[in-house]
């Protein structure tokens, strides 16, 4: 038997939604598919926060963002 039911997870338990016609006993296997987990891995957050500081120089950036768009612009002139 194949299908799909929809439960929830609850205190350590997944709690089936959905009536299931399975005999008392039977083995089954579970695929998990749903919403991601919320947990945040503070760890990995502080590692990496700040990481990228002093690599660029954001107002070079942003000059040269600007310069481009300017070139971009620009009319060729008429002969």
């Amino acid at each position: 038997m194949n299908s799909s039911v929809k439960a929830r997870y609850s205190d350590g338990t997944l709690i089936l939604l959905e009536p299931v016609d399975l005999e008392e006993g039977a083995d089954v296997t579970v695929s998990i598919e749903g919403a991601a987990s919320k947990k945040v891995d503070l760890e990995a957050w502080r590692a990496t926060f700040g990481a990228w500081k002093e690599e660029d120089d954001s107002d070079e950036l942003l000059d040269s963002i600007y310069a481009d768009r300017l070139l971009n612009t620009r009319q060729e002139p008429r002969n």
